[in-house]
């Protein structure tokens, strides 16, 4: 029986520490706070919800709208996302793309505002219903939206 030895070198992590508000500076319970690693390139066109990283982690907002998020792989994009409600009364909210550095401890408020909604129908070239179909929404002001090659 022979023995082999292995080191693996680990990287100090990084923390996120945050505050989620209303367009009052009102922190909300509750929200559910998705960090994601952001592509460096746009995503090609025809892109399914699959395509899309999935959160890397994700927290829930105390009583006074604070969250934290321990241990994150040092990256250079990041995109934080929120939201609070139901339905017709949902919040959401996104950040700008941020790094996080390893030791790093990352403090960041994020406002959340109305969101809208979309209606539509998803037909085939004749003009039948597509039952089933999954349907993504991207507004123009998102980071996922104006991504270009960088």
């Amino acid at each position: 029986t022979s023995e082999a030895a292995i080191e693996v070198a680990v990287e100090a992590g990084a923390a996120l520490d945050g505050r989620v508000v209303d367009a009052a500076g009102r922190g909300l319970a509750g929200a559910v706070v998705l960090l994601r690693d952001v592509p460096a390139l746009r995503p090609p066109n025809g892109m399914s919800p699959e395509t899309f990283p999935p959160p890397q982690r994700i927290a829930r907002s105390d009583a006074e709208g604070r969250f934290t998020i321990p241990a994150v792989a040092p990256h250079e994009r990041y995109l934080l996302r929120a939201c609070h409600g139901e339905a017709a009364q949902r919040l959401v909210g996104e950040s700008e793309p941020l790094a996080l550095r390893a030791e790093e401890r990352a403090e960041i408020a994020l406002e959340l505002r109305p969101g809208k909604s979309l209606r539509g129908r998803v037909q085939n070239e004749k003009g039948e219903p597509i039952a089933g179909a999954e349907v993504l929404a991207i507004p123009a002001h998102s980071t996922f939206a104006s991504m270009e090659a960088n």
